[in-house]
Order: C-alpha cells, then structure tokens, then sequence
C-alpha cells in the first residue's frame, strides 16, 4: 500500500489488520524484527520491503457503508468489526482473516456516534462471543457492553452485561 491514512490498528502476533479508504485491510505476516529489538535489527537498520496488505471488505463499495473498530480473535482466524454509514446506522460483523463473505452479527442500526455509538471492544476468551459496546440496551444515554455469539445454532444472539 501507498503512504495513506491508516486507523484503527489490531495486532495479533505477526498479524495487523487496519483501517483505510473505509475498508479493513491486513498484513498477515509482519517482520519479525517490526516486533523486537525496537523495531530494527542489532545495528538499527530496517528492513526496507515494503509490507503488502490485502483489503479484506469492500464496505465502501456498497452504499457508502465504512468499515471501523478492528479486533481480531483469539484463534486469529476471525475479525469483528463495526460496519455502517449514516443513513443505515452501524453493526457488528466478522469476516474471515484470510479473506471470504462477511457476516453482519448485530441488526441494531446504531446511529453513528464517536462518543456514545456502537464499538467492538474484544471477544471472550473462546473466540465465539463478540464484545461490544452499545447504547441500545442502556437505560442512560451512554453505552452498555454485551455479547453477541459469532457462530453455531445461537448466532447473532445477543446478551447483556450486567454490569
């Protein structure tokens, strides 16, 4: 990728998924030595090849949808993110690290707000359950964390924290 503007990093060992142009995008390898010794080899040198990534949705083809708030798996197998545009509100959806269909977890419609809006904040220690922070089950306004299952019979089912 060409110089640009890059948001939202998730790391997941040699993993890095990012933000750009609305779309996520992902470095499935990185360089050991970006990882340790600060960044560089033993005299501070870098590597200069340049680090491919592959855009893993095309949200910003499809009606104007962005994609934002990047958060990798467990298993590294999996992203969860937050999908959406002002008109349509945002959701929770997956896609597949090494690429394929995406799959919207949540129909809430969050309306698009940076203080108070709809954001992915982990997955449980499993890898099955999405945590996220939404202000569609709080009684203030302000958001309330839940979980929505990624897979099997019960996903898109989601369960507040009672917190």
């Amino acid at each position: 990728m060409a110089h640009g503007y890059y948001t939202s990093p998730a790391l997941h060992g040699r993993t890095l998924v990012f933000v750009s142009e609305d779309d996520l995008f992902i470095v499935d390898s990185l360089p050991k030595q970006l990882l340790e010794n600060g960044g560089g080899d033993d005299d501070g040198s870098m590597d200069s090849r340049p680090l491919i990534a592959s855009r893993l949705t095309t949200c910003s083809a499809r009606d104007g949808l962005r994609a934002s708030n990047p958060c990798i798996s467990p298993c590294g197998k999996w992203v969860a993110y937050v999908c959406g545009s002002d008109e349509r509100g945002d959701d929770v959806w997956i896609v597949p690290t090494q690429g394929g269909a995406t799959e919207q977890l949540t129909f809430e419609g969050v309306p698009a707000d940076k203080q108070r809006g709809l954001a992915v904040r982990g997955w449980s220690p499993d890898g099955t359950q999405v945590l996220y922070a939404t202000p569609s089950f709080s009684t203030l306004p302000d958001q309330q964390l839940a979980l929505v299952t990624a897979f099997g019979s019960r996903r898109g089912e989601s369960a507040v924290l009672p917190l």
